[in-house]
């Protein structure tokens, strides 16, 4: 399979991007999109129409910064749970690794 990185690098980098294209050898394509922006994601598919399947990482998960800003957590890890499968459907994609 060809992979497609998005991620709003929220917590994260560019260099994390990089340090994967040098694990496997070769670039990976990156976009730099907000997965609860339901127009961002469309543009992904839509750009990336090749896409079969779709591992998500996307959620926030650390515990003492969800007590701290817990709607801000809710708000993420749902919203973007329910933007991506609506893209997939939209675009036919069946395949969904949530994590």
């Amino acid at each position: 399979y060809d992979i497609v990185i998005a991620d709003n690098l929220v917590n994260s980098s560019r260099e994390a991007v990089r340090r994967v294209d040098e694990i496997v050898g070769k670039p990976i394509p990156f976009v730099e999109v907000d997965l609860c922006d339901a127009a961002g994601v469309e543009t992904l598919f839509a750009q990336h129409p090749d896409i079969q399947a779709v591992i998500h990482f996307a959620a926030l998960k650390s515990v003492g910064e969800s007590v701290c800003k817990p709607l801000e957590y809710y708000t993420n890890n749902l919203v973007n749970t329910l933007t991506v499968p609506n893209a997939m459907r939209a675009h036919g994609v069946r395949n969904f690794v949530f994590s």
